[in-house]
């Protein structure tokens, strides 16, 4: 066998392993189910029950949607970001939606016993009472990171109290958190919140 023969037949060797590897790995991947979408119009009331008032029904509903993309776009199992200084690899959990589905399911259910009504249709205080019961038995030390929220409603303050958003109604002021202002301006005080 001359030299270019013997390195065509190495290459084509080369390239043929690892797609056979990966194949192989790909073939025996559990199939991950679609993300299930959670309800709009019980995400929306949840909104409406657990977020900041001061928010308006407009930015409400951009929080929610904000979630729902969030969630829509969840990978399981996906491969994080390591911590500094470490080599370990986590992996990102099982995907919470058809867990939060069942929870929305049974917010609605609960409001259907307790107020003879849809939990979309109950006045605030009444969504708030019923959703501090459901997340009574939860650790509540902290907000978790969304994924990690064991109910819906954490989940979803998690997401929005992570925002710049959340900052800037916490403040007052328009300081726009993950945002970069120019060098020029690092000295000046943000301004107020919405001007």
């Amino acid at each position: 066998m001359s030299d270019l023969d013997r390195r065509r037949f190495l290459g084509s060797v080369a390239a043929a392993v690892p797609a056979t590897k990966l194949a192989h790995f790909a073939a025996r991947q559990p199939a991950q189910p679609a993300p299930q979408p959670l309800d709009d119009e019980l995400v929306h009331a949840l909104g409406t029950g657990v977020l900041p008032a001061e928010l308006g029904n407009a930015h409400i509903e951009r929080v929610v949607r904000n979630f729902q993309r969030w969630l829509d776009s969840y990978a399981p199992n996906a491969e994080l970001n390591h911590g500094y200084g470490t080599g370990d690899i986590g992996y990102a959990p099982e995907d919470p939606s058809p867990r939060w589905s069942d929870q929305l399911t049974r917010l609605d259910r609960d409001a259907r016993q307790q107020f003879q009504t849809g939990f979309a249709e109950l006045d605030v205080a009444s969504k708030q009472s019923l959703v501090r019961r459901h997340i009574a038995d939860g650790r509540l030390d902290r907000l978790p990171l969304p994924h990690q929220a064991d109910h819906v409603a954490v989940g979803l303050l998690s997401l929005f109290y992570a925002s710049a958003d959340a900052t800037d109604l916490c403040y007052e002021r328009a300081i726009g958190k993950n945002s970069c202002r120019p060098l020029s301006r690092s000295l000046d005080e943000p301004g107020p919140r919405g001007a």
